[in-house]
């Protein structure tokens, strides 16, 4: 009964820690246009919400920001009527408070991983709830840091319809939880054994 109580006491160990051994301390950034072609270079329209999914496993959002204006991309300047938000740890949206759409919007993404750690994004420009541009970022590792620079990103054609499938794998934080409430059962478990001997 010991041996089982300390295998659980372990697996909890290892899932509270987990998250904290993914993480890294890195943090990056890279500048993100849409308008003036969209994400992958066939869309010229407009559009007030855009949603962006971290695909790739361990890689996280460490914060989000937002650039309006930026001359190097000649996005408009939106003012202070966008805001983001960081839904979870690999899911921001990027929504204007007025509803006013706009056909050319420049933000930044935060990445908490090695700037050498491939990645894939998946982005959605909406309107009125209607996904009018989708596409897929990769990047491979080889960026020199420079948040407007696009050395090591490729982008891609996403079917629109895959929003409806974003998201589905649990955050680290929810390993986290999990991780610490088995840790405390395993403990009052072994104390209850160790008192009843």
């Amino acid at each position: 009964m010991k041996q089982f109580y300390l295998v659980l006491f372990a697996m909890a160990a290892a899932l509270a820690i987990a998250p904290a051994a993914l993480a890294d301390s890195t943090v990056w950034s890279q500048e993100i246009c849409e308008g003036g072609g969209g994400f992958c270079g066939t869309f010229n329209g407009s559009f007030n919400n855009i949603e962006v999914f971290i695909e790739t496993p361990g890689v996280t959002f460490s914060d989000a920001g937002l650039v309006v204006a930026s001359d190097a991309w000649g996005a408009e300047d939106v003012g202070t009527s966008w805001g983001s938000t960081l839904v979870n740890d690999q899911y921001v949206q990027f929504i204007t408070a007025t509803g006013n759409q706009t056909d050319a919007l420049s933000f930044i993404l935060d990445f908490a991983s090695a700037l050498d750690v491939p990645l894939v994004l998946d982005l959605y420009a909406t309107e009125g709830g209607s996904v009018v541009d989708s596409g897929q970022l990769t990047y491979d590792g080889t960026g020199s840091g420079d948040p407007q620079s696009s050395t090591g990103w490729t982008g891609a054609y996403l079917d629109p319809a895959d929003i409806a499938n974003e998201n589905t794998a649990p955050e680290p934080s929810s390993f986290l939880l999990l991780g610490t409430g088995l840790l405390g059962l395993a403990f009052v478990a072994f104390q209850k054994a160790k008192s009843s001997v």
